[in-house]
């Protein structure tokens, strides 16, 4: 028996942040950054679902850092609707579904967020930080390196950031771990270039880089690393062999826990 096979409404996390198609992106900017969160749902009047909005999406619609005080503490963005800025439809389930099901379209449409329905009313999502969040509460015994990706590229803190992009951009790899010496500090990953790409002046990795990570050897049960990474909020568990970087785990990878 599958630890997904309990009932979508049971597991959800509910829609705390939505914005309607008329709010303009800096708005939905701000409450990305004010809520510490890389996406949220774009509603109607009847909390119908008309797409989802990520903080990527953002930067790719020509967002521009401004500095005040760090690197990436601000950023402007276009004077756009959301409406017209979301593109696709929204994969969802009813809350009535298994999570089973939620997490199969997590995996097979390689997606961060399913929306859950009570017919057509948006009322939860589930995403990979919610599979992780039940994975910590499992029993699952797994070792964390049966997850975890072999394909890892590192950079140093004090690297260009230029060279970063380069070297992100060439090794077809989601994020660049940044080590501080031989230890792993934070992840570049493709916010940060997008984001760091558009300053003007030369920075270095370590002025963009993500602290959202945390090293844990590759011997760890599968739910005590998920139950580390959801008490730091850390999104990154890179694990670690000995002294050397084995592979790094992301809460997506967690949607593929059964299959190991």
């Amino acid at each position: 028996m599958s630890i997904f096979d309990i009932p979508v409404r049971d597991w959800m996390s509910p829609p705390l942040h939505t914005v309607g198609p008329d709010v303009h992106l800096p708005a939905v900017a701000r409450i990305l950054e004010d809520a510490g969160i890389s996406g949220l749902p774009v509603v109607d009047a009847e909390m119908r679902p008309l797409g989802v909005l990520s903080r990527t999406d953002l930067l790719h619609q020509g967002a521009s850092p401004r500095v005040t005080g760090t690197a990436h503490s601000s950023r402007q963005v276009p004077d756009r609707r959301a409406g017209d800025v979301i593109a696709g439809t929204p994969i969802c389930v009813q809350r009535d579904a298994s999570l089973a099901e939620a997490v199969r379209h997590l995996r097979d449409a390689r997606i961060h967020r399913v929306l859950v329905l009570e017919g057509e009313r948006l009322v939860g999502i589930v995403s990979p930080w919610d599979v992780m969040r039940l994975v910590a509460t499992s029993d699952l015994s797994q070792p964390i390196d049966t997850l975890m990706s072999g394909s890892v590229v590192t950079v140093p803190a004090d690297a260009p950031t230029q060279s970063a992009i380069e070297r992100l951009n060439n090794a077809h790899v989601h994020g660049l771990v940044v080590l501080d010496g031989d230890w792993p500090v934070g992840i570049f990953g493709q916010d940060e270039a997008l984001a760091a790409e558009r300053w003007p002046d030369p920075t270095q990795v370590d002025q963009w880089q993500s602290a959202s990570l945390v090293a844990l050897p590759s011997h760890i049960p599968v739910h005590r690393a998920a139950a580390q990474a959801v008490a730091t909020r850390c999104r990154h568990i890179v694990v670690m062999n000995a002294n050397q970087i084995g592979g790094v785990v992301t809460p997506w990878d967690f949607v593929s826990v059964d299959r190991c």
